[in-house]
């Protein structure tokens, strides 16, 4: 499943900010963990 998501970087990416931008703070968190990369997503 995270091997899935960590192919897919690009789109899972784009999945996080539509999901940030509900939420202005929410967007910051989910900012923060995609600046990690890859580690981020496994930890998730």
């Amino acid at each position: 499943m995270w091997g899935a998501i960590r192919t897919t970087f690009s789109e899972g990416l784009a999945l996080w900010s539509t999901v940030g931008t509900i939420g202005g703070e929410g967007l910051a968190l989910w900012s923060t963990v995609g600046t990690i990369g890859g580690e981020g997503l496994a930890l998730w």
